[in-house]
């Protein structure tokens, strides 16, 4: 059964969204508020608002990475720094200027005791870093950009890629590619064309020597008939 939340309280202009369990956070930068929603209770509660006035960028989230404790989320801001948020303590943390080396979303994969997520220095790649504690500041965690090139980003057919966590060291990567070169991807950002979906699953490891490496990787890819361009693929793993 899928259900839709409750209406925000107030309109969204400039928000980013995360779960943690069955509960959904919401994070307007453009004010800049936050709100939570539980499962089951399924209404919209206020909470305390970050503290900053406002990113730089309006609301731009680099990356994010959920804490084992389950409790705690990590979001690093473009040109802002890294902060967390904990939602039973119900407070936020400022952590440092530095951001985490991922692009988009990372995953706590507990067979390496790490965040793996796509790399943000090295596109194309993934990237781990050590768990960063949950009290306030701290040192940049020392991150390893792994050795295999799962996608490439400069290519000019390629539009977007996400990854999904499976658990168990297994992930899965969604690419979306143009079917035809163009000669700069604004041609047809946006539009609704004919694309392709390549997937790609695989196992994360360490080598003997200490670096993070893809294992039982199996590929396919699919058409899609018509699809809008300036969206990421989406996936879900239950």
């Amino acid at each position: 059964m899928v259900s839709a939340t409750p209406p925000f309280r107030s309109p969204k202009k400039s928000a980013t969204f995360w779960a943690v369990g069955g509960t959904v956070y919401a994070l307007d930068l453009a004010r800049p508020r936050a709100a939570v929603c539980h499962y089951g209770t399924w209404q919209w509660e206020a909470l305390p608002p970050p503290p900053f006035n406002k990113p730089r960028t309006g609301g731009h989230v680099t990356a994010r990475a959920v804490h084992p404790d389950g409790a705690t989320v990590f979001l690093s801001f473009y040109e802002t720094g890294t902060f967390s948020f904990n939602g039973e303590r119900l407070e936020w943390a400022r952590h440092g200027g530095w951001d985490l080396p991922f692009d988009g979303e990372a995953f706590y994969v507990r067979d390496l005791g790490a965040w793996v997520g796509l790399c943000s220095r090295h596109r194309g790649r993934l990237a781990a870093c050590r768990v960063v504690g949950g009290r306030r500041g701290g040192a940049e965690p020392d991150g390893k950009c792994g050795r295999d090139l799962l996608f490439r980003q400069k290519w000019r057919r390629h539009i977007e890629a996400n990854l999904v966590y499976m658990g168990d060291t297994k992930f899965c990567l969604l690419e979306t590619l143009t079917t035809a070169e163009k000669k700069d991807r604004s041609d047809i950002y946006g539009l609704i064309v004919p694309m392709l979906l390549p997937v790609v699953t695989f196992r994360v490891q360490y080598s003997w020597d200490g670096e993070l490496c893809v294992v039982d990787r199996r590929s396919r890819v699919y058409n899609l008939p018509w699809y809008s361009s300036g969206h990421k693929p989406q996936a879900f793993w239950i």
